[in-house]
Parts: C-alpha cells; sequence; structure tokens
C-alpha cells in the first residue's frame, strides 16, 4: 500500500523513516525537491512536484499515482501533513481522495491561532488576552485591550519565526513600521501578513505530546523547554520528561485534553505548547503534526512510544485503544541542547564532535551548517547552528553529560574563534 507524506521537513523526515520501517511505500510530495533531505530523497518510492498549497493540485497527483499503479493493492492508504503549513491543506485534500483525514474545521483552527483563541475562549478555556491587528489605525486600542508586556506574532506562522516581545506602544510601531517583521513568503505561503498580538504570560514552558484515539485525546509526554533571551523565543532547549510535581503535571495533561477536545482534535498526534502561570496552565498553541526539534526522539528513548509510528497507525486506522499511559512508564531522561554564536556571522569549523559522539548516552550530534555559510542571527530557529542530543539514567547525570558535550565543543567563526553556547 502507499502513503503520501506532504512536504517531510523537520520531524516529517520520521514520517517517512517510519513508514519504511513499516514496510509502506512512501511518496513524497514537494514544491521545491532541491529542499528534500538526503534521508527522504533515498527511502522514498518517488518525489512528486507539485504545488503544495493547492488542494487540486494534490488530489490529480495522487490520482496519478493510482491510475499509473502496477497492480490492484498499490492504492494509497493515507496522506499525511509532513510540516506545519500543510496541516489543513492535506486535510481538504483526504476529503476528495476518501482516505481517512483530520476534521477540516480543526486543521483551520490549528493553523490559525486567533482562530483558535476564539474557539477556546467561547468553550470556557483560558487563554492569553489577544487581538488581531487588521489596522494599524487601530494599534493603540489593540495596545490597550492586551495590555503590555506583550507578544507580537503572525497567526500562522512556526519556529518561533516573526515572534518577540514589546514592552511598549512605541516599540509596538517600531517593530511593525520594519517589513522585515511583518511578513515573507516561506514554501510559497505568505506567513505574517495577519499578525496577533498577545498578552505576555509569565510562567515556564512546557510543550506537550499526544495523540488521537477513538476521537480522544491521550497526552503521552511532557516536555521541559529551555527558551534563549528575549525578545525572541528561540527554542535552546528541550528535555523530556519535564520536572513537573505530580499534581502540576495533572492539572496541564487536563487542561491540554479539554483543548485537544474544543478544537476538534480527531485524528493524529498533536504538538501542544503552553505556560503554567499563577491561573493555571494557559495555551501558547496547539499542532495537529509531531513536535520539531527531535522531541519524537526523545519520547521513544524516555516513553518508548514512536510518535512518528502512531502518527501514520492513526491516519490508517491502525490504532489500538490505549492500553497504558505512558506518562507513568518512564525509562530515563533524554535532552537536546541547540548550539548558536554570539550575534550572527560566518561559519568556519567545529571542534570536539567526535569526542561528544564518544560520550556515554550520547544519541546524535549534528550540524546544519558548511564552512564558509552564513549564519542569521538568532531570532527564530535559522540561527541554531546544530544540536547535541544525550540520554541518562535521571535528570542529575543528563544535565551533567550535556554540560560536559557543551565544554567539548568549540564553534569557529571565519576569524573568530568563539565557544558555543547553549
Amino acid at each position: 500500500m502507499i502513503i503520501i507524506i506532504v512536504e517531510p521537513m523537520s520531524s516529517g523526515v520520521a514520517l517517512v523513516e517510519a513508514a519504511r520501517q513499516m514496510g509502506e511505500t512512501v511518496f513524497i510530495f514537494v514544491q521545491d525537491e532541491q529542499q528534500i533531505s538526503a534521508v527522504c530523497r533515498h527511502l522514498a518510492s518517488a518525489v512528486v512536484v507539485v504545488d503544495t498549497n493547492d488542494v487540486q493540485a494534490i488530489v490529480c497527483a495522487a490520482r496519478r499515482i493510482e491510475e499509473n499503479a502496477q497492480s490492484a493493492d498499490d492504492k494509497i492508504r493515507a496522506i499525511l501533513p509532513g510540516f506545519e503549513y500543510v496541516v489543513d491543506v492535506v486535510a481538504r485534500s483526504a476529503v476528495q481522495l476518501g482516505l481517512p483525514h483530520l476534521s477540516v474545521q480543526a486543521a483551520a483552527l490549528t493553523r490559525n491561532k486567533f482562530a483558535s483563541r476564539e474557539r477556546l475562549k467561547a468553550k470556557g478555556l483560558d487563554v492569553p488576552r489577544y487581538a488581531l491587528i487588521s489596522d494599524l489605525a487601530e494599534l493603540e486600542r489593540v495596545a490597550s485591550e492586551v495590555g503590555f508586556p506583550a507578544v507580537i506574532k503572525p497567526v500562522d506562522g512556526c519556529g518561533s519565526l516573526l515572534v518577540r516581545r514589546v514592552d511598549s506602544l512605541a516599540q509596538l510601531r517600531s517593530v511593525l513600521v520594519d517589513p522585515i517583521n511583518t511578513g515573507f513568503l516561506d514554501m510559497g505561503k505568505q506567513i505574517g501578513s495577519q499578525l496577533l498580538l498577545e498578552e505576555f504570560l509569565v510562567g515556564r514552558e512546557f510543550s506537550i505530546e499526544g495523540y488521537i484515539d477513538q476521537d480522544q485525546p491521550h497526552v503521552v509526554a511532557v516536555t521541559e523547554k529551555q527558551l534563549g533571551p528575549e525578545p525572541f523565543f528561540v527554542e535552546m532547549g528541550h528535555v523530556v520528561p519535564a520536572l513537573l510535581q505530580s499534581n502540576e503535571q495533572q492539572v496541564l495533561v487536563t487542561y491540554i485534553e479539554e483543548v485537544a477536545r474544543a478544537i476538534g482534535l480527531d485524528l493524529g498526534v498533536f504538538h501542544a505548547e503552553a505556560r503554567i502561570t499563577e491561573r493555571g496552565p494557559i495555551l501558547i498553541e496547539i499542532a495537529a503534526r509531531l513536535g520539531g526539534d527531535c522531541i519524537y526522539r526523545l519520547v521513544e528513548l524516555t516513553h518508548g512510544l514512536s510518535l512518528p509510528k502512531t502518527m501514520i497507525r492513526s491516519y490508517c486506522a491502525m490504532l489500538e485503544p490505549a492500553l497504558i499511559d505512558p506518562l507513568y512508564q518512564r525509562r530515563g531522561v533524554a535532552g537536546i541542547r541547540f548550539l548558536s554564536f554570539d550575534g550572527s556571522g560566518r561559519f568556519g569549523a567545529a571542534s570536539g564532535l567526535d569526542q561528544v559522539r564518544a560520550m556515554d548516552g550520547c544519541e546524535d550530534v549534528d550540524l546544519y551548517f558548511q564552512a564558509g555559510d552564513d549564519i542569521p542571527e538568532l531570532t527564530d530557529f535559522r540561527g541554531r547552528i546544530g544540536h547535541i542530543l544525550f540520554w541518562a539514567d535521571d535528570r542529575s547525570l543528563l544535565d551533567a553529560r550535556l554540560i560536559q558535550a557543551e565544554s567539548n565543543i568549540e564553534l569557529l567563526q571565519a576569524k573568530k574563534s568563539i565557544k558555543c553556547e547553549l
């Protein structure tokens, strides 16, 4: 049987790997073949170039695959989103193809943070104070509704793109008059054409991973997030499981499962982000996809559950009812840290990587740039240079290993040598 994965980027690459491990034939749909990783190119039976923002283009390409099939068994079993931007497009395409699909309404809500806020507020769930910035002439009114400090973000972005803290009306105006902060074209989509201003939430931040079984959400892991310096919110590390008191975790899990029900998630997996504030847990966002930043690997190392395979089984109607709660089937602790420069610069080289790879508990070391590449400023995920990923029996040992790995790595800028910052 055939599984189509649309735009497998970030954790979407793991979907391709998981599908092949499960014995499925994989077709990849992309609009830019140059952005496909070597892993996906090697594992996929075919890479189909198509406008992945166009439902009809996706549907026609999928039907051509079945028309050209060698046998009656070569039928499309499922079509899955491999990246945030295509969640809603894939849901609408699956409807026309007669395949299992996430609720079209739920998919649209996860892709629009303003719409999801509106839905959750109507359902009586706590959300940040928020307002849509639709007219600069009404900026003073919008700011008065939300208050400062506040966070400005695209309604449809991801990866901390264009997200930043603002502390005054003057600062907000300054951000909005700079075109670089108010939109750009990414994967054929105009990101940031609509902006949301919302309350800055004070509290520890977590991500919550789960899946849908028989229309019911199940949280399987809570991830502790480590953010870079404000005014930006770059994710610089994750640890699974998070250090939380059992009552705090239960309140957070219950809240997120209520959020998932209110949004109407009825298939696949979900990745939510929230802060625990004085008012309790409050949602930052919820997505109907795998979490990025290798979080699925941290979950598998510590809870023994493959979220990529779980997502595929759900879309293929193969998911059996949950028999255990993975939250309490822990096997140690795992963490990822991201490497960065202080500011922007040109990447020169790195030393100490082999030494880190030889350390106990090291699961992965990776660099995203080559010598001579320009490194953007650390305002979103694009400014991260690489990562280290470790496992340990307990949190103190994990922290010690990450610190040791940090001390062993030196990143070299062109004409300048500096220690990496985690």
